[in-house]
């Protein structure tokens, strides 16, 4: 027996047979993939429940899928080859069960987690009784808890401090979150001078309760100018008496500016810092009335405050709420008397007129950073404290509450049993504005910093408000318990100052957008703001 070597043709115009077999010239085509199932290996070990843990009736339904896949699978690759007659008398059976439906029932499996939540409020309205009474208190919960899982959809667009000119030359973009990452050691501040007369605390506030509330006043006999860093006289007079160390540029600025940019990592609503620089002096200074002057409310709140200036839980009006009451709730919680008991600073207070009484206290204060800059600050101080046998200086502020429905706590009920938690809601809720009052506070060198809790007396009226309790805390411990670190905040400073520093003599802007996690610095026309000084003046000259 030999091997004969089989004709093989070849085919010149390219690749596979050139002619058809006449044993295949009948065989339909038959396409196929690999992922077809075409067969199955039985495995009588495994059990009735696959690996995602679902059983009965979804385990059934996914094998007979299964198998009418492989069925097809299995005809259309075999088909063409294996033909064979068909019985008339075969018939397939439908072994799936029929469907009884409940007494009219929908199948629960098909109606939504919403649906059947209103079938049973439902049923409860129709009982009655306390359990309608707790239904309808769950109804607002659930729509919270809704609403968190929402939030992230419905951000809103907040507007900006001031409107940007498209003259102005963009400088630097800073990323807020690589400001965190600057730290510099400041050395030990020098006192350059105190003025003004304190008053002391009114104790009774301590005893205040929400059960014991106090009204809030709704206006104060007489306010202390709110002076801007290039117009305060005590910083006039240094910078043209001092001298000036040959290779140091001396910083103007106030404890409001300054904390402002220290914790520039922690703000979302949008401000503004003006800048002129000339002769080796700079001024970090404000706009009369911006927005760093306000006192904002749920900044950095898991749920967005509305920015509409038409609601009163507006973002508009509820700062102008919150500042309302932090220039009524400093002054109505000291003994403002006629006899009452003062601590002296030292020198008149350069901003009290002749005919009212100094109702704040300024100490200036000077801090080297390293050879470059000296950092001259002036701190407002609000009043004294009598704690442990020793009278130290106090500084006031009021945490606002206004509806309990969106801050999630109540106050009045929470104070005297929960204090620690509506502090808690608080710092959430309202940490870039706690970061600054502390930071505030560490700067003037106070020995408390007092927090007032104000509530509205109703929650539709924002005009009248009652104070619930008052809290007091050291600044120094404050800081470490929110985290505020005093390296930190000097290293941004030291970092804005840097860039400054290379900057040439004129007006800048640093400015926080308002819907973006940056601050960028623009270039100015030294008369870009004389529009904001001049309308600050008109009221002054009227009633004049």
């Amino acid at each position: 027996m030999r091997f004969e070597v089989p004709e093989v043709p070849f085919n010149e115009s390219g690749w596979g047979p050139c002619t058809l077999p006449a044993h295949l010239k009948d065989v339909p085509y038959a396409p196929y993939g690999k992922n077809d199932r075409i067969g199955r290996v039985a495995d009588w070990t495994s059990s009735s429940r696959d690996h995602h843990g679902h059983g009965g009736k979804y385990d059934k339904r996914r094998e007979r899928e299964k198998q009418e896949a492989a069925a097809a699978g299995a005809s259309v690759f075999g088909g063409a080859a294996f033909q064979t007659e068909e019985e008339d008398s075969f018939s397939l059976v439908d072994s799936r069960p029929t469907y009884k439906p409940r007494y009219g029932r929908r199948p629960q499996r098909f109606i939504s987690r919403r649906e059947r939540e209103k079938e049973r409020e439902e049923q409860i309205k129709l009982q009655g009784g306390p359990a309608a009474q707790a239904a309808k208190l769950q109804r607002p919960k659930r729509k919270e808890n809704w609403n968190y899982y929402r939030r992230d959809f419905n951000r809103f667009k907040y507007a900006a401090s001031v409107d940007i000119r498209p003259e102005w030359t963009v400088l630097e973009q800073i990323q807020l979150s690589s400001l965190n990452k600057l730290s510099y050691k400041v050395g030990e501040a020098t006192t350059l001078k105190q003025c003004g007369r304190l008053a002391f605390y009114d104790k009774a506030y301590e005893r205040v309760t929400p059960k014991n509330e106090r009204a809030l006043r709704r206006q104060v006999p007489y306010l202390t100018p709110n002076i801007t860093a290039s117009e305060d006289p005590v910083f006039a007079q240094h910078a043209s008496s001092h001298d000036r160390e040959e290779g140091k540029t001396t910083v103007y600025a106030t404890d409001t500016v300054l904390a402002t940019l220290m914790c520039a990592p922690r703000s979302v609503y949008s401000w503004d810092v003006l800048v002129k620089k000339e002769n080796g002096v700079i001024y970090l200074d404000k706009r009369p009335g911006a927005v760093i002057d306000e006192t904002t409310v749920s900044e950095t709140s898991p749920d967005p405050i509305n920015p509409e200036k038409d609601t009163i839980n507006g973002q508009y009006k509820l700062c102008k709420e919150a500042t309302m009451i932090n220039t009524v709730f400093p002054l109505q919680v000291l003994k403002t008397a006629q006899g009452s008991e003062t601590m002296d600073l030292g020198e008149k207070s350069p901003f009290a007129p002749e005919t009212q009484p100094s109702t704040k206290g300024h100490v200036y204060k000077s801090w080297p950073l390293g050879d470059s800059y000296n950092v001259c600050v002036r701190c407002d101080i609000d009043g004294a404290m009598e704690t442990k046998g020793q009278k130290v200086t106090a500084m006031f502020r009021a945490l606002n509450e206004f509806d309990p429905r969106i801050t999630g706590v109540d106050w009045r009920q929470k104070m005297e049993t929960q204090r620690g938690a509506v502090l808690a809601t608080e710092l959430k809720n309202n940490s870039c504005k706690l970061s600054r009052w502390t930071a505030q506070a560490v700067l003037g060198g106070v020995g408390i910093l007092k927090l007032g809790y104000v509530s509205r007396t109703h929650p539709k009226d924002n005009s009248r408000h009652a104070i619930l309790g008052t809290q007091s805390f050291e600044p120094k411990q404050f800081s470490n318990q929110i985290n505020l670190k005093e390296e930190n905040a000097w290293g941004i400073v030291h970092g804005f100052l840097s860039l400054i520093d290379n900057f040439a003599d004129g007006s800048y802007l640093i400015f926080k957008e308002p819907n973006r996690t940056q601050i960028r610095i623009y270039e100015t026309p030294a008369t870009a703001f004389d529009s904001c000084f001049a309308a600050e003046e008109k009221p002054e000259e009227a009633e004049a």
